[in-house]
């Protein structure tokens, strides 16, 4: 499972840093009359589609007695200095039936594999369920002097029985190995977090956006991020692994740390994992390895960043090794600044970012001019501060819970009291980033 993968005692989420620019990305939905283009199956059989995860059609493979293994496969290239990474939707008929999703060679006279990337993924649910593998070298046993030798994504299903299986949002990326770098991070947002998770009520209200939301609100993109948008499959996807909002990840130069050198927004989920776009793979940035501050942002909360510069290992050839690990929930984490997160709860002891910051000027305001208070009272019509804006995904709704409301039970007035000490409206806190 994704939350095995990206939250245990020595996993968190794992970001890629690279140079996007260099990197080259294939994505496959399968929709449109040409969606099947450059697929194969290994018996030469048509390949068969069905509803699919995001958008209206997904691949599919058939297994009986007879045919137990059947394989679908893309020519991807092959390249001994790239660093790759892939990722897929999947979904079974029974449960009998398994899945695998590999890199591979394949001799494509028999459609046998010749060679298979010692990772893949597999699995055997019986609803839609992303998985990903984080970045990592490929061996370099290279068979491309084969003529019907090719480098491919390979799709796979198995089942001694009759079974049938799904495959969509098929994405592979390869980045240069130069400047290819990991870390791992985790995050809480003080705004709707309850008792060791975040709740994801836009998510489930279906209002998250599939386009990140920080270029249109006036953040600077840096290195290649910017404009990342998630597959609609996500947003059925009930389960702790499933995103709770889009959040901003920067690295900041480790000489001066109020310059940002990468940007990348990726989801968060209810247990803090801030993940690619598909929920396993990893962000890439435009740098090369070494030693930066990193920092979290949120549309309205306060961000959070290391105290001091943290190391991003560059590329290995075992994806799930232990890497740089920075977990902003634990309070036992140094960061920058003085009190630059709220106390979560008493009973796991997490840290969350400071909500509040409706205006996103990086100062949380009760009362005064450019407050964050005002801006909420204007979002529900400026009168009657018991209306309220229902179902909204709004930078005003500091609870995240789909609705902006001034007053009465979770309102997002109280929460900007709450975070400048709840007793002396005056007071401000202003976000702890240089």
């Amino acid at each position: 499972m994704l939350s095995q993968l990206v939250r245990c005692a020595s996993v968190g989420i794992f970001v890629i840093v690279g140079n996007t620019a260099a990197s080259q990305t294939y994505s496959f939905n399968f929709e449109g009359a040409n969606g099947l283009s450059g697929w194969v199956q290994n018996d030469g059989q048509p390949i068969g589609t069905g509803a699919g995860a995001s958008g209206s059609t997904a691949l599919s493979i058939s297994v009986d007695q007879v045919n137990w293994d059947r394989r679908v496969y893309h020519p991807i290239p092959f390249d001994p200095t790239k660093v790759y990474r892939y990722s897929a939707w999947t979904k079974v008929g029974q449960l009998s039936t398994t899945t695998s999703v590999r890199l591979a060679w394949v001799d494509f006279s028999t459609g046998q594999r010749i060679y298979t990337d010692t990772y893949y993924l597999n699995g055997n649910y019986g609803a839609w369920r992303p998985g990903g593998i984080p970045p990592h070298l490929i061996p370099t046993a290279d068979f491309s002097s084969n003529p019907n030798a090719q480098f491919c994504i390979v799709l796979e299903a198995f089942d001694g029985l009759t079974g049938i299986a799904w495959f969509d949002d098929v994405v592979v990326t390869m980045s240069d190995v130069s400047s290819t770098a990991f870390i791992s991070a985790l995050v809480m947002l003080g705004g709707t977090y309850t008792n060791g998770y975040m709740p994801a009520n836009l998510r489930l209200q279906n209002l998250l956006p599939v386009l990140e939301p920080y270029t249109a609100l006036g953040h600077v993109q840096v290195g290649g991020g910017g404009g990342e948008t998630a597959p609609e499959a996500w947003w059925n996807f009930n389960n702790l692994d499933g995103p709770v909002d889009w959040v901003r990840v920067e690295l900041r130069s480790p000489i001066d740390p109020t310059i940002i050198v990468a940007t990348r927004q990726g989801l968060v989920s209810s247990i803090g994992s801030i993940t690619e776009v598909d929920g396993g793979s990893a962000l890439g940035f435009s740098v090369a390895p070494g030693n930066y501050y990193l920092a979290v942002r949120h549309r309205n909360h306060l961000g959070c960043m290391t105290a001091s510069p943290v190391f991003v290992q560059g590329a290995i050839t075992v994806p799930w090794s232990a890497y740089g690990f920075v977990d902003f929930t634990a309070a036992a984490t140094p960061v920058w600044g003085t009190d630059a997160r709220k106390h979560g709860d008493n009973t796991y002891n997490y840290k969350v970012l400071w909500p509040g910051d409706t205006n996103g000027d990086g100062v949380v305001k009760y009362t005064g001019a450019n407050n964050d208070r005002d801006p909420i009272l204007q979002a529900i019509g400026g009168v009657l501060p018991t209306n309220t804006l229902p179902s909204v995904y709004n930078i005003h709704d500091v609870g995240m819970d789909g609705t902006v409301k001034y007053t009465g039970s979770f309102n997002d007035r109280d929460p900007i009291l709450q975070t400048i000490g709840g007793v002396i409206p005056t007071l401000t806190r202003a976000a702890q980033l240089p």
